[in-house]
């Protein structure tokens, strides 16, 4: 398949995510999907995906507290896309994390965010244990998404510029 003819996906599959409003009721009332999951005391970092902040990532980030992990949010606010800034206050934050604890750390990526902790372990290999990534948009071009259209009307003035060549070599 050429590169060119991949399109966005249909808008029905966008739409679809709304599942997880049922869903939500199930995980707030009981611990019981949590019984029998491994605990520990790693450092993690959650990072939210586009359009979505610390607030959104909470009742994640309280669940893995409650299995002892010592979690933390990016402090970023609201995720409109990477930029330099968005860069090394990232950057910053997970070296800040890793003196903190004396030890790598892991990070979740939420959507986008997962994109995120992708660059940021391959920016900073000595810092990171490991990465996951939650439903994360990984395809062989960064266009072919419904965000686009949110992400020109959420940052306008800004040019969206697609790195082909650099996500390629990435991707590989």
């Amino acid at each position: 398949m050429n590169k060119a003819s991949i399109s966005a996906p249909p808008l029905w599959r966008l739409l679809a995510e709304t599942r997880v409003l049922p869903e939500l009721g199930h995980f707030l009332r009981g611990k019981e999907q949590q019984e029998g999951l491994p605990t520990g005391s790693q450092p993690v970092l959650v990072i939210p995906g586009f359009g979505a902040s610390d607030f959104h990532t909470r009742l994640l980030r309280k669940a893995l507290a409650g299995l002892g992990h010592q979690v933390y949010g990016w402090e970023q606010g609201l995720n409109t896309g990477m930029n330099s800034d968005v860069r090394q206050a990232l950057a910053e934050r997970v070296a800040d994390l890793h003196a903190l604890h004396g030890q790598k750390i892991s990070l979740i990526g939420w959507s986008l965010g997962g994109v995120f902790v992708r660059e940021l372990a391959r920016q900073l290999p000595e810092h990171i244990e490991q990465i996951f990534t939650l439903g994360s948009p990984f395809n062989i071009t960064p266009a072919a998404n419904n965000m686009l259209p949110l992400f020109k009307l959420m940052n306008k003035g800004k040019p969206v510029k697609l790195d082909m060549d650099g996500f390629l070599r990435r991707a590989e």
